[in-house]
């Protein structure tokens, strides 16, 4: 039977009232005249606020999502899925707990040094929520990530890892690597691990960080963004 776990350690990103126990991911359709364009929206936090953001996106597409032919089909089925799901959401703390694992935040569980090394390192090494990243093509940021996260340099952090980290594990760092562009900010996640973590755990995280700083080179402005980082740990 598996161990109950605890609560998630952080309040509800909306009314900062209760801790986030829900997520809820809503698929929404905006008419385009001669086209449509469908999305979705994934929230977190509480079940009420959780719900009320289902509801908020189902309205607006309620009142914009008709404007096309297309539109006029899909529409209804995206509006009555939205309100069912509103409807019927409840506490589902596991589904938001991965979500939050994902983007590299610890959640006060077994596991959570590792994930936030992987983290932190692919974060800081591929650099994907800087300003300069931002103002890339398609293509331009491929090529970067490709020189960034090139084989060479993902193994050189592995062999760091698992040297520091005994659990760490090749294939889940990759995993990492492959959602990069989902990740928190790299300086919001350490300051999670910082609260979370133990003082033990941080000197390890921080320890590995040093070691990536001291292995591969970075330009100047990367350095500092490390440095912050680690400060953000400890």
């Amino acid at each position: 039977m598996r161990a109950r776990q605890p609560p998630i350690p952080y309040d509800c990103p909306s009314c900062k009232k209760r801790p986030i126990n829900a997520k809820a991911t809503t698929v929404f359709v905006r008419g385009l005249v001669l086209w449509i364009k469908m999305g979705e929206k994934t929230s977190i936090g509480c079940v009420g606020c959780v719900r009320a953001s289902v509801f908020r996106e189902t309205g607006l597409s309620l009142l914009i999502g008709w404007f096309s032919p297309f539109a006029l089909v899909i529409n209804p089925f995206m509006i009555l899925l939205g309100a069912l799901q509103g409807t019927f959401l409840g506490k589902n703390s596991g589904a938001a707990r991965r979500y939050l694992q994902d983007r590299g935040f610890p959640t006060g569980v077994e596991g959570d040094l590792n994930r936030t090394a992987y983290a932190l390192a692919v974060a800081l090494m591929a650099g994907e929520w800087t300003d300069e990243a931002a103002s890339r093509g398609w293509r331009e940021a491929v090529m970067v990530k490709r020189e960034n996260l090139s084989i060479e340099r993902m193994n050189a952090v592995v062999e760091i890892g698992q040297n520091l980290i005994p659990t760490f594990e090749s294939s889940d760092f990759e995993w990492y690597v492959v959602m990069s562009k989902e990740l928190g900010h790299p300086l919001h996640i350490a300051q999670a691990a910082h609260r979370i973590l133990t003082a033990e755990q941080r000197a390890t995280l921080n320890s590995f960080l040093s070691a990536i700083l001291a292995k591969l080179e970075f330009p100047a402005r990367r350095r500092e963004a490390f440095a912050a980082v680690q400060s953000a740990v400890l």
